[in-house]
């Protein structure tokens, strides 16, 4: 998430020479007569080699290599190869941290490398150190006297990463120019969340998606939900998967930032277009799955991980079409987890009718009975 935060403070051509930005502090003079305006701090994070503000290339090579020191992004528009070049010995020259995996992405395989920088380790280890902070928050919780202070880190990447930061360090707020700021947050979560600005990942287990939403919500950090998203598209298991899909489905922060993406015309960058839709793909880990979802892993009759998927959700799934089960097991299937979810014998005999066709299209044996010119009979229906 760091790279796509990082690119909405990337000095951009249109920047050259403006010398006015009040969020850029200090400037590069290339070769070319051109001045390039950046950030001192994310300087001395990525390339501690730079020294003074003169740079023997012309501004569309600086240009260049301070957008992978930025944003891991490389511009393959460049007008030539030896541009190319330029920028990989440039950021040699800079002491660029991770320079030799721009000069593969440049120089060698670039339309397969996959390997990432290290944007995310050196602006951590900059927080870490201390490199970035100008100020510290003070938590004060319920029955401490003096609180604990945590480094703030950099005020610019705060602003541009939260509602909440940019309200607080970006206006007329005493605590814009104040050393020390005291909030009333748990330490714990404003230190997770702080990192995680800084290129740290929140979520390590499925119990962290609450914590990291309910954040998310009162920090408005959009990157934070998109970091979940990704988290349980990545971590999907059979014993996990129904209820990461669970809690996609019912928290409404997790609805509301898939069905309402980041508004065009707002300054940032697209976090629901930049991240994995995790509905999605817990749908289509659930199909592909289906049959061992359904098996009890231990054999006999215990918990069987289908059972925790929920009632709107097992809906939604036999009503695509798309399960490669026979139709007869299906039905077995759903019969087990339709005594699982109820408990009286109306409740079962409802549920069981939505559940099973002609309510629902079922299976891929139906699905391509119906539009795929097989045989159809009454008895495959029922």
């Amino acid at each position: 998430m760091l790279p796509h935060l990082m690119k909405t403070l990337c000095p951009s051509a249109s920047d050259v020479d403006d010398i006015a930005s009040s969020e850029f502090d200090t400037f590069l003079t290339t070769r070319d007569g051109k001045v390039v305006p950046c950030h001192a701090t994310l300087l001395r994070a990525r390339c501690p080699a730079l020294e003074g503000s003169d740079v023997a290339e012309d501004s569309d090579v600086v240009l260049g290599a301070l957008r992978w020191a930025y944003c891991e992004a490389v511009d393959f528009s460049m007008k030539s190869r030896d541009i190319g070049d330029r920028v990989a010995r440039l950021a040699e020259a800079m002491g660029l941290r991770d320079a030799s995996v721009l000069k593969r992405r440049l120089v060698k395989s670039w339309r397969t490398e996959t390997r990432t920088g290290s944007l995310a380790r050196d602006m951590l280890r900059a927080y870490d150190e201390d490199i970035l902070t100008t100020f510290h928050f003070r938590c004060v919780e319920p029955g401490q006297a003096k609180g604990v202070c945590v480094p703030g880190g950099w005020p610019v990447l705060l602003r541009a990463g939260s509602e909440y930061f940019r309200a607080m360090l970006g206006g007329s707020w005493a605590e814009t120019t104040a050393s020390e700021i005291e909030v009333h947050w748990p330490k714990q979560h404003l230190m997770k969340l702080l990192r995680f600005l800084h290129g740290d990942a929140w979520v390590s287990t499925p119990v962290d998606c609450q914590d990291a939403v309910e954040v998310a919500d009162v920090f408005g950090v959009d990157a934070l939900l998109g970091h979940v998203n990704d988290w349980i598209v990545a971590s999907l298991t059979i014993r996990n998967a129904p209820l990461l899909w669970d809690f996609v489905d019912r928290d409404p922060r997790m609805q509301r930032f898939r069905l309402h993406p980041h508004p065009k015309d707002q300054q940032g960058p697209d976090w629901e277009a930049a991240s994995a839709d995790a509905d999605d793909a817990c749908f289509d880990f659930h199909i592909q799955q289906f049959a061992v979802l359904a098996e009890d892993p231990e054999g006999g009759d215990g918990w069987v991980p289908l059972h925790d998927v929920s009632i709107p959700l097992m809906q939604r799934l036999v009503s695509c079409g798309l399960i490669c089960m026979n139709t007869e097991q299906l039905k077995v299937v759903v019969d087990k987890y339709v005594k699982a979810k109820c408990s009286c014998h109306a409740d079962i005999k409802d549920l069981s009718r939505k559940l099973l066709p002609p309510e629902v299209l079922f299976n891929r044996e139906l699905r391509d009975a119906l539009v795929g010119g097989r045989e159809l009979s009454i008895h495959s229906l029922l």
